[in-house]
């Protein structure tokens, strides 16, 4: 367990034989001794010494190796014959693996991230070893929320009203269901009982030291990863559901790290590059996040929560190639942490407009969603932007219902933020179902585009604002901006 005195950052280093032998042991004491010996290298070769050699061997001393999140994971996609079974997980080795660390001293920290962020790419050794990024590691949660005291009577609402809200109608009429689509639900889990035979794809079994923590599939029925699925079978009831349980059960006080995030990022990008070349596989691919960081004491300097790492913190850079360059459509919650009634995990500087969208969900190539009741109304929980001047001004860029619950099953609720982001990966995974309309044709960019294009303002000026974006998600303008 990770004092809480002490700052927790991590890097992402080139794989080698040699750094492979000790993750694969899981010898944390190894690894740090790994990091000691390539940060003595970097250091030694500065110009531009900033720190006496007292100095620096005092930050060195006080490095540890807390975490080795990597290889913690397994594929476990579902096949129909045999040449759709997983490859060996050993021969599937990531180009880059992650070390998370931590830092006694915040004074020090900088220092650190300075030296790594100044030797990005260059072999610190004879063998290629050498650093690709690191930045600061926050603790982050779910985006589920119900203001203190206010029970059923805080829902507004049947599905069949937040359908109406956005006019999913429209997807039915044009046959956009979701075929050929893949959604991965990164989240808590999924349980596999609960989902039809017809739409379950796996996922990525999550592995701690040698043992299984938890195989995709799993998670309790009413899980948060659960009221997400259900949001997205309803509106693209043909689409594939992958599980990647990375964020800990909400009843456990372990937050899920960021570098737990781009851990189960890596392998996933990984495990997808491989099976798209199999028709099964080939369809598009959308990545759903109804996680965020609530509180950013745990990332003072801004590194992750203001992308302020000279070259981008590592997570946000992946993401950038993930939508770039592999084509993935990602979407994300705004969060819970909106002036008049922010949930309890927000900071206390971290709530209301400019404060409450931080890192990866205001990252510029995803949509940030957030929510409004089925009456069109905003919800006071919702983040509002703007977001950090080092990813994305404007956020969220739209809102989708929440505060709902099922029409023919009033326990079963969804609300938060979380809620409206899954209505949204809905949207986005039926729309492309549409053949014409694949990740190449329609880039995740153009797709975003249009989802903002169609949002339509229930009342006030056209154009953006700190709390609804460009307005209400509405899948029948959003297929009017894509037709041209």
């Amino acid at each position: 367990m990770v004092r809480d005195s002490h700052t927790r950052l991590y890097a992402t280093l080139r794989t080698t034989p040699a750094l492979l032998a000790l993750y694969r042991g899981r010898d944390l004491d190894g690894l740090t001794g790994f990091t000691l010996t390539l940060l003595r290298a970097a250091q030694d070769r500065r110009k531009d010494v900033a720190q006496t050699q007292s100095e620096a061997s005092q930050i060195f001393a006080g490095i540890k190796v807390v975490t080795a999140p990597s290889l913690g994971w397994r594929e476990s996609f579902v096949g129909d014959v045999a040449k759709d079974t997983a490859v060996d997980p050993q021969a599937v080795v990531p180009e880059e693996l992650i070390i998370g660390y931590e830092i006694p001293r915040a004074e020090d920290v900088r220092s650190f991230l300075d030296l790594i962020n100044g030797h990005r790419h260059t072999p610190l050794d004879a063998d290629g070893n050498a650093f690709l990024g690191a930045g600061l590691d926050p603790g982050g949660s779910i985006a589920d929320h119900w203001c203190p005291g206010i029970g059923v009577s805080a829902i507004f609402g049947h599905r069949e009203h937040a359908r109406r809200t956005i006019r999913a109608n429209a997807l039915t009429s044009n046959s956009f269901l979701g075929q050929t689509v893949n959604v991965v639900i990164i989240d808590e889990g999924l349980d596999k009982a609960q989902i039809p035979p017809k739409n379950w794809g796996g996922g990525l079994d999550h592995y701690i030291d040698t043992d299984l923590d938890q195989p995709a599939g799993t998670a309790p029925p009413r899980s948060h990863g659960m009221m997400i699925a259900r949001s997205i079978l309803d509106l693209a009831p043909e689409a594939k559901l992958y599980d990647v349980p990375v964020v800990p059960p909400a009843q456990t006080p372990v937050p899920v790290y960021v570098s737990s995030v781009q851990s189960a990022y890596i392998s996933l990008i990984h495990v997808i590059l491989q099976r798209r070349a199999m028709a099964r596989w080939s369809g598009p691919w959308v990545l759903v996040n109804a996680w965020g960081i609530f509180d950013t004491s745990t990332d003072p300097s801004g590194s992750y929560t203001m992308n302020l790492e000279p070259h981008g913190h590592p997570l946000i850079n992946l993401i950038t190639r993930a939508v770039q360059d592999h084509h993935l459509d990602i979407v994300f919650a705004a969060g819970n942490c909106g002036q008049f009634c922010p949930s309890q995990r927000c900071g206390g500087l971290d709530r209301g407009p400019g404060h409450s969208i931080w890192g990866a969900n205001a990252h510029p190539l995803v949509t940030t969603v957030g929510a409004v009741r089925s009456d069109e109304t905003w919800v006071g929980y919702s983040s509002q932007g703007p977001g950090p001047e080092n990813l994305t001004v404007e956020k969220p860029d739209l809102c989708a219902p929440s505060q709902f619950c099922e029409t023919y099953d009033a326990a079963s609720l969804s609300s938060g933020t979380s809620a409206s982001c899954a209505m949204t990966a809905g949207i986005v995974a039926a729309l492309r179902g549409n053949p014409n309309w694949d990740q190449v044709t329609v880039t995740p960019e153009a797709m975003r585009a249009a989802l903002i294009s169609g949002a339509r303002k229930p009342a006030g000026p056209a154009g953006w604002d700190d709390r609804m974006g460009y307005g209400i998600l509405d899948a029948a303008a959003t297929i009017a901006a894509l037709r041209p």
